[in-house]
């Protein structure tokens, strides 16, 4: 990374609002807080970063774009950057990482000289940048700041494709990052916020530098996305209220996958993972403002279990861990419910497809012993 002069910037423009309406569409949320404050946008030459950063300005925050022009990159150079907007400009307030390597090499053939070039860019630079934008934010006492990070859907599963594998290794480091960089703000009782964006493929120049390489088969058989597509999902993360987490997105084809917070819910505790290409929500049904809420910790994060108490004839599982019991809702109420079970230990647990809601679709998937619930909010047009 080199180069520290803003690529674009502007202020006073136009805001919007935000919802997310029936087929996926991504509709804005409420930029005002925005307006004038400063967004640094790594691999903003072109691409991603190019139309991120001319969104941006559209939005009203006044941008920095940086890019790469040097096979290695140099943390004196990032630091002069961050020391030039802080005297001119004041600090950083939105970091968007987004700089990376389309250099494509398998693991047996590739070039080492290659692989560096890519942790360079997208965990070290990465780490560097996030350190210092958040000093930034601290130092100014600026609480509401976001850290979003561009990923990829390779950032999650392993990719089918040879020459995307160390690429795919990045990401998956860049997902790690992002979880990691949640526990310590949590830990730190910081309210900045911490988002990934994780899109399928994206008509770059980098998509066609791997379809030289792979032919156009790949690119048939994927619906690809535009940069401004990316540049909405974070415009739809920053137009959350500050007070509400803004959790990560997944963006394949036309289609628009939420870890949904119920934001209409700021006390709602969500959990998420990610199967296949689908994200799973624990959902605490925050609606039944008098429902007695059991939680858990697993690691550092609760997870709920929902009693329903407002059915009191619901007959409840329970189980044991440490000593405290655990309630498993069957949802008797209704009796037409077909219930999944398994087994650990000697004790049947009981998987609740909420049937009170009929356009949730369900799947399920097994982690060692244990299945979970995938559940789809059919109004984001998940086909």
């Amino acid at each position: 990374m080199a180069g520290s002069l803003p690529l674009a910037s502007g202020a006073g423009a136009s805001t919007s609002s935000c919802a997310i309406e029936a087929g996926g569409e991504i509709q804005r949320g409420s930029m005002e807080r925005w307006s004038g404050r400063v967004a640094l946008v790594t691999g903003a030459s072109s691409g991603i970063g190019a139309g991120v950063a001319k969104e941006l300005v559209k939005q009203g925050l006044k941008v920095v774009g940086v890019a790469r022009r040097v096979n290695k990159i140099k943390e004196e150079d990032i630091l002069a950057t961050f020391d030039w907007i802080k005297r001119n400009l004041g600090g950083v307030d939105v970091l968007v990482n987004n700089a990376g390597s389309g250099d494509y090499q398998t693991l047996l053939d590739g070039k080492t000289e290659g692989w560096e070039k890519q942790i360079d860019l997208g965990i070290i630079g990465v780490s560097i940048c996030t350190r210092e934008a958040i000093k930034s934010m601290r130092e100014r006492q600026v609480d509401d700041g976001h850290i979003i990070n561009i990923n990829s859907v390779a950032g999650h599963a392993v990719s089918g494709v040879p020459l995307l594998i160390m690429s795919s290794a990045i990401k998956h480091g860049l997902t790690v990052l992002t979880e990691g960089l949640r526990r310590e703000l949590v830990a730190s009782d910081s309210k900045i916020r911490v988002t990934s964006i994780s899109p399928g493929l994206v008509r770059t120049e980098a998509t066609l530098a791997l379809e030289e390489h792979l032919g156009d088969t790949l690119i048939k058989d994927n619906p690809q996305l535009a940069p401004k597509d990316i540049a909405d999902a974070i415009l739809f993360c920053l137009g959350a209220p500050a007070h509400v987490q803004s959790l990560d997105r997944w963006l394949v084809g036309n289609t628009f996958r939420l870890i949904v917070p119920l934001e209409e819910y700021p006390h709602d505790v969500l959990d998420r993972w990610l199967v296949g290409n689908t994200f799973s929500l624990i959902v605490p049904l925050a609606e039944y403002a008098h429902l007695v809420l059991d939680r858990w910790l697993v690691g550092n994060t609760f997870r709920l279990i929902v009693p329903l108490a407002k059915y009191s004839h619901v007959v409840l599982d329970r189980w044991l861990v440490g000593n405290t019991f655990r309630l498993i809702v069957p949802l008797a109420k209704y009796s037409h419910v077909g219930l999944d079970r398994w087994l650990v230990g000697n004790t049947f647990r009981l998987i609740v497809p909420l049937a009170e809601y009929p356009h949730v679709v369900l799947a399920r998937w097994l982690v060692g012993n244990t299945f979970r619930l995938i559940v789809r909010l059919g109004f984001t047009n998940i086909n």
